[in-house]
Order: C-alpha cells, then structure tokens, then sequence
C-alpha cells in the first residue's frame, strides 16, 4: 500500500478547526501567523512518537503538554488527530489529563464500517472482535507488535514511520559537532547531519545520499564548498570544508549559517524512506536567496526519483515564486467552517486568472488567504 493516498486529519487541535489534507509530491505551505502551519506539521511528529513512546509523553514532548491544546472556545469538544491510507482510516483521542493527554483514550482503526481496531477510555481493546489487554502505547502499535501479523494494522504503522519533521534547526549545536553516537535517523532539528553524513558517506549502499547532500551544498555555494571531510574527538564528530583553490579547510565553526542549514535541510530530504513524507518548517531560514532556488530544485529532483511528498511550511516571497508554474502545489490554511483547509490555490482562485501574477505579489497583497475575494 506504498502508493496509497495519504489523508492528514486533525479536529479541534490549537488553531486547526478542521483538516483533511492530502498532499503529495512537493508542496508549499502557506498562511498568516497563527494560522496553524506549525501545528499542522507537527501532528506526523505526533504520531511517530506515539508509536515509539506513548500517547502522553508525545504530547508532552510535541506540544508542550496539554495547556491549551484545544482550539479557542472550543475546548469542550473532542481533539482527534489520524491518517487515513488507502481505504483505511486510523484516528485516536487527546484527551487533556494531569498535564498532558490520557494514555487510555479512544482508538480506532477501520476499513469502511469494518472495526479492525478499537478501544474506550475504559475497557478492553478489541482487534478484529478479539479482546486484548490494553497497556499504555497506542492500540496501534500493541495490536503490531503482538506476534499476530495484521497487514492493515501494519500498513498504517509503516506509513506513519516514514513520515519525518524538521523544524527549528539548532545551527548553535551543529555548529559545535554532531554526538557521532547518533547515527539511525536525522533528529527534527538536525543537530546530527554530520553524523547521518559520515555513516552515508561509509556505507556503499548509502553513498547516494551522501553525493546528494555534497552535490546540493557545491551548487549552492560553489565557491565554498568542494569537498569536505570529518575529524572525530571523543563521542563528537565534526565537519570540515574544502573552498575553490584553498587545500586548507574550514572547520564547521567557521562557516556562514546558510551552509550549516542547507546541509541540515539536504539530509532531511536524503535521510528520508522510499514514498515517504518530510515536512520542513521555513526552510528559508539563514538561507540566501539563490541558496533557497537550489535548494528547491535538489529536492524536487531527489523527491521525483524516490516519490517523496515534502512539505515546506514557508513565508518566504522566494519559495513561493518557485511554485509560480504550479499553483495546485501550494496550499492556503483554511479558516471557514465548510472549506475544511488547507486549500490549493488553485481551488482559491481562477487558474487564468492566477496566470498574470507571481505568487509572492498576491502574497504581498494578501490574496492568498482563504478571506479574500474568490477570483
């Protein structure tokens, strides 16, 4: 089920009334501050740790805990978030308790008017009419992990581990080194892509990735980055730079922020899985202008050969006017009730009419916005 549509669904989370949400390919994320970007990109985060921790601790970790975790004036409905793949539909209940959310909660995976899995605040969980014992992970994942091979159950877990997050990169850290310790997967701030980097660069099968990520920083910056190498002191793993006609390197100290980042956001989009999902929160951050087109043409070209959807929740004019040709990849958050967001502006706004402006105008100007004027 790889090729499965995938539908986010979040009700009554912080700012997001209403989502459903099917992205795909590579996609801009656009609206006001407030509007709920974060959020949104941070429900995939969610989920992945509800798996490999519990409901509570992923809330705590993920949002903070539960202090204002409902949408404004709304707190007394019901907060669900899920995925829908294919024809199945997987959603599970936050509910608000000591600080964080109840591990005991309702589940409930389906296939049409099929309950697969199921569960109650108090109760049993039930897994195709069987009665198992509930504990504190996610029905989901106790149901995988039983030893009774459930290839639904299992399409959804797959699905929700191939989705990554990327947000706030600590350039501060990076800078400083990676723990060379840390090699299984990108953290969502990237404080180990020297790591993840040195382990592709190791690994044969791997190489590609690591070609990816040097091929993107030398067309970004192609005259301060060549090659580069790693020196190891102790658990920490550094980089160093080679620049056009220099044989002395840079340490990763000493470079400018924007190539701290590029390389962190390379290895978020390299150390992703076949038909996976990466979600990146304002990857323009500390990058130049051509850096950012670069940027984006690298990532189209890896996301087209490995069928990636990455999402780039973005305020940038420059990223924008990079999906000037293709308005049905950006999408607006939507704020009305019967227009359950995010919208593609092409659903916002006449295609022919779209056609005489450049995105970041009608940006400026505040067109795109789910309130303005349908064209």
């Amino acid at each position: 089920m790889g090729d499965d549509p995938l539908v986010v669904r979040v009700q009554n989370l912080r700012a997001l009334r209403e989502v459903s949400w099917s992205p795909s390919g590579v996609c801009a994320l656009v609206g006001g501050n407030g509007s709920g970007k974060t959020t949104l990109l941070l429900v995939p985060k969610l989920l992945r740790a509800a798996l490999d921790q519990d409901l509570a601790q992923a809330v705590t970790n993920v949002f903070g805990g539960s202090l204002g975790l409902a949408h404004r004036g709304h707190e007394d409905e019901p907060i669900t978030v899920g995925l829908d793949v294919g024809d199945l539909s997987w959603s599970v209940r936050l509910v608000p308790s000591g600080g964080s959310v109840a591990t005991r909660t309702e589940e409930l995976l389906r296939r049409g008017d099929e309950e697969i899995v199921s569960t109650a605040p108090v109760g049993s969980l039930l897994h195709r009419g069987k009665e198992l014992r509930p504990d504190a992970r996610l029905a989901l994942a106790r149901v995988v992990e039983n030893g009774s091979p459930d290839p639904d159950a299992e399409t959804v877990v797959s699905r929700i581990r191939t989705m990554s997050v990327f947000h706030d990169l600590d350039l501060h850290t990076l800078r400083r080194g990676s723990d060379a310790s840390m090699d299984r997967h990108l953290t969502s701030r990237g404080v180990n892509a020297i790591t993840m980097l040195r382990r592709w660069h190791q690994s044969r099968p791997e190489r590609h990735r690591y070609n990816f990520v040097l091929e993107g920083l030398r067309q970004a910056f192609p005259d301060q980055v060549v090659d580069l190498d790693f020196q190891q002191a102790g658990r920490t793993l550094v980089a160093q730079f080679y620049a056009r006609g220099n044989e002395t390197p840079t340490p990763i100290a000493n470079e400018a922020n924007g190539v701290l980042a590029m390389m962190a956001l390379l290895c978020a989009v390299a150390g992703s899985e076949e038909r996976g999902f990466v979600a990146i929160d304002e990857p323009e951050t500390a990058l130049h202008p051509y850096a950012i087109r670069c940027l984006l043409r690298s990532v189209r070209e890896w996301a087209r050969q490995h069928k990636l959807t990455v999402v780039m929740a973005t305020h940038s004019p420059v990223v924008l006017d990079e999906f000037t040709a293709c308005p049905s990849q950006v999408y607006v958050m939507g704020s009305e009730r019967d227009r359950p967001g995010p919208i593609a502006v092409d659903q916002l706004k006449n295609p022919q009419w779209l056609a005489q402006f450049r995105l970041s105008e009608l940006q400026m100007t505040d067109e795109l916005s789910t309130n303005a004027h349908v064209q």
